[in-house]
């Protein structure tokens, strides 16, 4: 696997939690075979780095944000 200089990449952290609530699939229930696609394709994107955020959509989140953000401290 190829390391990148992105944050978060697992190493040396123990096994993700569950929200609290979450339930596991049942046995029976066979996976949407689109949705397993996709979740594979960009994995593998990931991995590669070559998955890219469009940084206008990264810009736009920070702004809404941090107006949120302000918004509720003026309450």
């Amino acid at each position: 696997m190829k390391s990148s200089n992105r944050k978060g990449n697992g190493i040396g952290k123990g096994p993700l939690k569950e929200p609290a609530g979450a339930r596991a699939p049942s046995p029976g229930r066979v996976a949407d075979a689109d949705g397993v696609k996709k979740v594979a394709v960009l994995r593998t994107a990931i991995d590669r780095g070559e998955y890219r955020v469009p940084a206008k959509k990264v810009a736009d989140k920070i702004v809404k944000d941090a107006v949120r953000d302000i918004r509720s401290r003026l309450r």
